[in-house]
């Protein structure tokens, strides 16, 4: 375990959680996660949901070690799940 710091005295606010819920893409955990910060997601979120194509890209074998052991044991506020639309060919 990591020594607690200042940051993590956000945990002691009470929030709203305003926001039930977030989708979350590859780069944004990928930092959050080296630089310990990936405690603010569920004091800002209810619920993170990770597409497959995010956790499979967290999970390379290039990924830091400290991603892949997030990766490896994901909190109980991450969900996995596969988006229910097609995504808008117009973004490829």
């Amino acid at each position: 375990m990591r020594p607690k710091s200042d940051f993590e005295e956000a945990s002691n606010y009470e929030t709203s959680n305003s926001v039930e819920i977030v989708v979350a893409d590859t780069s944004p955990l990928n930092y959050l996660v080296q630089i310990g910060c990936d405690f603010l997601l569920p004091i800002l979120y209810q619920r993170v949901f990770l597409p497959p194509a995010v956790v499979s890209e967290l999970r390379h074998s290039g990924a830091p070690p400290a991603v892949a052991q997030w990766v490896s044991e994901l909190p109980d506020w991450v969900r996995v799940a596969s988006p229910r639309e097609a995504p808008d060919s117009k973004l490829s």
